[in-house]
């Protein structure tokens, strides 16, 4: 391997290293707004707001 095939082999990896934080930090993201939103629901069904229709 030449040098700009190494620098275009590092470049790369670290493009994919980028993109991979970007999907963990979204997965995260979503994970605490799924949270907060069955907290909330909970929190409503336990004061009555919401009702069980089953």
């Amino acid at each position: 391997m030449n040098n700009s095939e190494v620098d275009k082999d590092a470049l790369l990896l670290q493009h994919e290293a980028q993109i991979l934080q970007q999907i963990m930090e979204s997965r995260a993201q979503y994970r605490k707004v799924v949270q907060a939103a069955i907290a909330q629901w909970v929190k409503e069904l336990k004061a009555g707001e919401i009702k069980n229709k089953l």
